[in-house]
């Protein structure tokens, strides 16, 4: 199909595309809503990876993944990355993992910042 024809008549080859503005709307407000709440997960299941680290002190990488991963889906591996690149926890050469100063100060700001959390 030709491309300017389409643009011309307002339309595009994509499905969406073809749908009124309103329905296109909703569908990105839709999307944008569903990546709010898969961040809004992320940032919760970190917190309390920091807060279990800070209670319990250095555990083994696979005792953590295994007390926070119940439904087997995968998600407190890219979690525990995250929070070692951000130097939030140590990884140390025996698998054990510490929250670090860095981590303390995020979540005992947190708390600070927000009491009902």
């Amino acid at each position: 199909m030709d491309m300017s024809k389409l643009r011309k008549q307002g339309l595009s080859e994509s499905p969406m595309g073809s749908r009124p503005p309103i329905v296109r709307a909703m569908a990105d407000r839709m999307c944008a809503m569903k990546i709010e709440d898969l961040l809004a997960s992320e940032r919760s299941l970190e917190k309390k990876v920091l807060a279990y680290l800070k209670k319990h002190g250095p555990k083994k990488w696979i005792e953590v993944y295994r007390h926070f991963d119940h439904g087997a889906l995968g998600e407190v591996g890219p979690v525990l990355r995250l929070l070692a690149s951000l130097k939030q926890i140590d990884v140390e050469a025996l698998g054990y993992i510490q929250i670090t100063r860095v981590g303390i100060n995020r979540i005992t700001k947190g708390r600070q910042a927000s009491p009902a959390w």
